[in-house]
């Protein structure tokens, strides 16, 4: 072998042997963020239940509220319902036809 191949053996395989540590690296990066994903979808299921529970207590305070109001503002309240009660009734009647 000569000089010259010898020398873009050696080359080739410093080249070669800078993929294989850059391969490691992604590898190791892909690994890193594939856990940082998962973690991170764990935190969006844990926020959702959170959120969920949230706006149940946020209905239970305003039903608590609504109960805790004067006769006037139950009667008010009582119509705004039994309104939302038939435009809801109205939407049904419309998506069955």
């Amino acid at each position: 072998m000569t000089k010259e191949e010898e020398l873009l053996l050696e080359e080739f395989k410093h080249n070669f042997r800078s993929l294989l540590k850059k391969v490691d690296k992604l590898q190791a990066d892909n690994q890193r963020l594939t856990e940082k994903i998962d973690s991170l979808e764990g935190q969006i299921v844990d926020l959702n239940y959170e959120k969920k529970e949230l706006g149940d207590l946020y209905d239970n305070l305003k039903i608590a509220s609504a109960m805790s109001m004067s006769d006037e503002s139950k009667e008010m309240t009582k119509e705004r319902i039994s309104k939302m009660v038939r435009e809801i009734d109205k939407c049904i009647a419309q998506l069955s036809i």
